[in-house]
């Protein structure tokens, strides 16, 4: 039952919403699951392994893959089902800026039905591919054209939004809303001996810990932590890299496997795989490192901050944005040495180390909450329901 204090949203998400390690379907599940009534979510899909039960209702739209006959017959599919359903929904929230998303978004426009789509990464739903195919299309100039149709377009950081702008998407469009962190699921121990228990329940030695936490895939440059264990390992001593998430490049995770064998740092690497509960490894660690060539913001960098750890990662977007001015953590060079450099002052420096973990909670608590990154959401769509536009 729904009433005007309730918001019907269409959370639009080809490849599900969950904890699968689809950065935004995870931001935004790990979102609404702090919602109260007032938000009644409906996700639409084609992730053929979706958890039925984490929404108010679940509809498969069509089966999603990556091939484009399969994108072509989803967009078809997708818009044939908006015209269909817009009638039960008050909002509809994307979660990206590809065709299989905003064609749908057009869709409801046109039916009357208020639009929302996220841009989540810097480069690949932007800016333009450069490819041959992708010019004869006109396919970066049909993106902005369709993101100027819409009701509001969420920039989950500044970099994006700066992007958008530079793009051609109109000011009065664009709202800058970033991702956030469940701090209750995610929260720090203080206590040496939760933390020994943690390690011995998840089969972790004992030793410094150093954690990162993604899809295993060259974007995410995991091979940069491996190849600075040994440099760790002799300032150090022993030490540890956990990599928690999926292999979703099989060939690269081999070559990871190859290269630790090379450095001989084998007995210091575990390959932990997807971890639906995932709060427990960062309690467990010590250190948190994300060596990136690209992300949006990452939802692992707030999970980090939000368990009190200490964080590494390069300056890519959104970063410096969740970083902030306190001493959270180092942006390094997505270089081996830098990475072993600023993993060791975290681990062994005893008058930064305190202010590492006590910075990087009070910002995730102060700027990331979910309950406050809800609560811009629900605004920004009660704004539109009225009939506004994404300005406040």
């Amino acid at each position: 039952m729904t009433s005007q204090n309730h918001i019907r949203v269409l959370l639009w998400s080809p490849t599900g919403a969950g904890s699968h390690y689809y950065g935004p379907g995870t931001s935004a599940y790990r979102l609404y699951r702090k919602s109260d009534e007032r938000l009644v979510v409906t996700l639409a899909h084609g992730y053929r392994d979706q958890d039925l039960g984490l929404f108010h209702a679940t509809r498969m739209v069509h089966p999603f893959s990556t091939c484009p006959l399969n994108q072509l017959r989803y967009i078809a599919a997708g818009r044939s089902w908006v015209r269909k359903n817009f009638q039960d929904f008050d909002i509809f929230h994307g979660l990206s800026a590809f065709a299989y998303t905003l064609s749908p978004a057009l869709r409801a426009v046109a039916s009357g039905l208020p639009a929302v789509v996220k841009v989540a990464s810097r480069g690949t739903e932007v800016r333009p591919k450069g490819t041959i195919l992708s010019g004869l299309m006109r396919a970066h100039e049909r993106r902005i054209s369709a993101l100027n149709k819409l009701n509001a377009v969420i920039a989950i950081s500044k970099e994006i939004a700066d992007d958008l702008r530079a793009a051609g998407v109109e000011e009065s469009r664009i709202v800058q809303i970033s991702n956030g962190v469940d701090t209750e699921v995610f929260h720090p121990t203080d206590l040496e001996s939760e933390r020994e228990a943690l390690r011995d329940s998840l089969r972790i030695r004992h030793r410094p810990t150093i954690l990162f936490v993604g899809a295993i895939v060259s974007r995410k440059r995991p091979h940069l932590i491996i190849e600075a264990l040994p440099i760790l390992r002799s300032m150090v001593g022993d030490c540890q890299a956990i990599f928690v998430g999926p292999e979703k490049e099989p060939r690269y995770a081999r070559a990871l496997r190859r290269r630790a064998s090379e450095l001989a740092v084998n007995d210091s690497v575990i390959f932990a795989g997807h971890q639906p509960d995932i709060a427990p490894y960062y309690r467990a660690a010590d250190v948190f490192c994300l060596p990136s060539e690209r992300e949006g913001m990452a939802n692992s960098v707030l999970e980090a901050m939000a368990s009190g750890l200490p964080i590494v990662v390069t300056d890519v977007s959104g970063m410096r944005e969740a970083l902030g001015d306190d001493r959270t953590g180092n942006i390094v060079a997505p270089d081996s040495e830098q990475i072993a450099d600023a993993i060791r002052d975290c681990l062994t420096d005893s008058s930064l180390y305190p202010g590492f973990r006590n910075a990087s909670r009070r910002r995730a608590n102060e700027h990331f909450s979910s309950s406050a990154i809800l609560a811009k959401h629900r605004e920004l769509f009660e704004r539109l329901r009225a009939g506004g536009t994404a300005a406040s």
